[in-house]
């Protein structure tokens, strides 16, 4: 085969994967975010009640434009029967784990209210009785064809009368679904659901 027909050949298929259309999220631009189990998770169906279980999450934020998207931020609400244990490198210490109590996230201090903690590019907060966490990413500037990641670790809470999650058979939403914006547009992950024996 010739070098020119090796060429028209190398044309045409660049060609082609350029018309292969793109998946987006949320219709938006071709930034993806994934929520996934990473190893050492526990299950998500099946799960005994007054059980202390923990899982392993990570998210993937993906930048598949041809250009970079700035302030990039991700956002995330887990439900009132979880707490966090960790965040990338980051781990926490409660004491005690009930409104207004103290957090330390390796050398940084904070309450479980409101005001939160910061540390790093996160921060994380808190609200109501149960004390629902909120967590918050500042990620900045995702450059063209690159990613963001983080690990968190997630584990059953106790309830306000120090029982420990889950006290009662049914359906838990572990999160309410991680969201991504950033200038100009978002994207989010659908909420991770985990079940108890009933």
């Amino acid at each position: 085969m010739n070098a020119k027909r090796i060429c028209l050949m190398v044309a045409l298929i660049s060609l082609t994967i350029m018309l292969v259309p793109q998946t987006f999220a949320n219709g938006c631009d071709g930034v993806t975010i994934t929520k996934e189990f990473a190893c050492g998770s526990a299950p998500t169906s099946g799960l005994d009640l007054f059980t202390e279980y923990q899982w392993n999450i990570r998210i993937t934020i993906r930048n598949n434009n041809p250009y970079p998207i700035n302030d990039v931020r991700l956002k995330d609400k887990l439900g009132a029967e979880f707490k966090i244990d960790s965040v990338s490198e980051y781990t926490f210490t409660y004491s005690p784990y009930e409104r207004d109590g103290a957090v330390e996230v390796d050398g940084s201090f904070g309450a479980l209210n409101k005001d939160g903690v910061a540390f790093g590019t996160f921060f994380v907060y808190w609200t109501g009785n149960s004390i629902k966490a909120h967590f918050e990413w500042y990620i900045g500037t995702i450059p063209a064809g690159h990613g963001a990641q983080v690990y968190m670790r997630i584990s059953t809470d106790t309830n306000p009368a120090g029982m420990q999650e889950f006290t009662s058979c049914g359906e838990y939403y572990l999160n309410s679904g991680a969201t991504v914006q950033w200038d100009g547009g978002s994207a989010e992950t659908e909420p991770i659901v985990v079940t108890t024996y009933v």
